[in-house]
């Protein structure tokens, strides 16, 4: 999670579609970090910690895995996940792997 970002060409062809489509908000589409919003005071300490916060209390992950490279890592993983939920919503995310998966036609 420390290095697994999309590459930068990808991001405005994700973006803007989906911020057009009200999916995302303008402002998300129009900056190289959407995500630094979570990182504040009162909020997240990074956008790891808050990407182990969202998993940790995120209804229906039932698992969350991680590796790390360093003894530290693993002690600010586990930090991560011990700490409270934030509070910031993440379900107009569709597409950028926020969102449930859909079940197969017939099931």
């Amino acid at each position: 999670m420390r290095r697994g970002r999309s590459p930068p060409r990808w991001r405005p062809a994700t973006k803007r579609p989906r911020a057009a489509a009200g999916k995302i908000p303008r402002e998300l589409a129009a900056t190289d970090r959407p995500l630094d919003f979570l990182v504040r005071e009162g909020g997240a300490e990074s956008v790891i910690d808050a990407a182990y916060r969202y998993a940790r209390h995120e209804p229906g992950v039932d698992t969350a895995l991680f590796g790390a490279g360093e003894a530290a890592h693993v002690e600010a993983n586990v930090a991560s996940i011990l700490r409270a939920r934030l509070a910031e919503r993440f379900g107009a995310l569709e597409g950028v792997g926020l969102d449930l998966p859909r079940s197969p036609a017939g099931c």
